[in-house]
């Protein structure tokens, strides 16, 4: 099937005092978001503050060996620390060392079992540093800033360590999300190469996005998507020739997603979740130039119910 944009093409303009927390009025909210995956396509670490005028919203999750581990948390925005080069909740922390390129990430603290409720404790020390220019997308009110590089560090979970060497993109966003109930979005990533949205709402379709060409970066308008099955999804950007098909190697992350904020990595739906989001690291076929790679990176899916 075909989708043709109806959404704000990308920018390069972002400024370095826009990657910093804003000001924020009644019913708008701020997000930091780091989405980092192994190279071998199986592991991934997700870190995430989103806040509004009086709340916040921290998680950090980790899945490794088959396991997903993950905090989060919802606390009154006076207890966390938002300043003008960092953002941090009880036990997670992101420091801007330079605008745009580079953010420290730290989290210290209890993480759960997703499927056990088992708990075990979380050491985390680790450096985004971007590979690619940020790019700016609006959707409605809502500004979102995009960009992918290296997420290199140190962690430690229980008895398991991991000298870190991800790959990752980072979602920097803010204004008035949107509202009501969209009915689905697609979000694959395949960092230096592609970033490629495709989403539905209210009777609408719309893609946004970027795709790296021997030109530099160019604005991704149509998008065509077939899923083969529930591991399995072909794209392909007509404009670009270029095609590419994901292939999930590992269980993605089930977030489910309800009103003004509310997000919870879950095992099962819960009273209020209008929406799951399945997000993780899956390994990519890429064609491109008539030539063909295979890459890691990120999917999400989401639906409504």
């Amino acid at each position: 099937m075909s989708h043709t944009s109806s959404v704000a093409a990308v920018l390069f303009n972002l400024r370095p005092a826009e990657d910093a927390p804003h000001p924020l009025a009644l019913g708008e909210h701020e997000a930091f978001y780091f989405a980092t995956f192994s190279r071998d396509g199986k592991d991934s670490i997700i870190v995430r503050l989103l806040f509004g005028a009086d709340e916040l919203l921290e998680l950090a999750g980790v899945a490794i060996q088959g396991q997903q581990w993950v905090y989060q948390r919802h606390i009154p925005r006076t207890a966390a620390t938002i300043q003008e080069t960092s953002v941090a909740g009880q036990h997670l922390t992101m420091s801007c060392q330079r605008p745009w390129e580079r953010w420290d990430i730290t989290f210290e603290g209890p993480l759960t079992n997703v499927e056990t409720g088992a708990q075990s404790a979380l050491s985390l020390k680790a450096h985004f540093k971007a590979s690619t220019q940020a790019a700016r997308y609006g959707v409605g009110n809502y500004q979102q800033g995009e960009q992918e590089g290296e997420f290199t560090g140190t962690m430690r979970l229980g008895e398991i360590e991991r000298q870190l060497d991800f790959l990752a993109y980072r979602d920097h966003s803010w204004g008035v999300r949107m509202g009501g109930s969209p009915e689905s979005w697609k979000v694959s990533t395949i960092p230096g190469h592609i970033y490629a949205i495709y989403l539905k709402a209210y009777g609408r379709e719309g893609v946004l996005g970027r795709i790296e060409t021997e030109n530099g970066p160019q604005a991704l308008h149509a998008l065509e998507i077939e899923e083969e099955n529930a591991q399995v999804v072909h794209f392909y950007a007509p404009e670009y020739d270029v095609r590419w098909t994901s292939r999930r190697i590992s269980a993605p992350w089930k977030v489910y997603l309800g009103a003004g904020g509310q997000e919870t990595i879950s095992a099962h739906q819960n009273e209020g979740d209008f929406m799951v989001d399945l997000l993780g690291p899956t390994m990519y076929t890429l064609t491109q130039r008539g030539q063909k790679s295979h890459l890691p990176g990120f999917l999400e899916e989401a639906r409504s119910f």
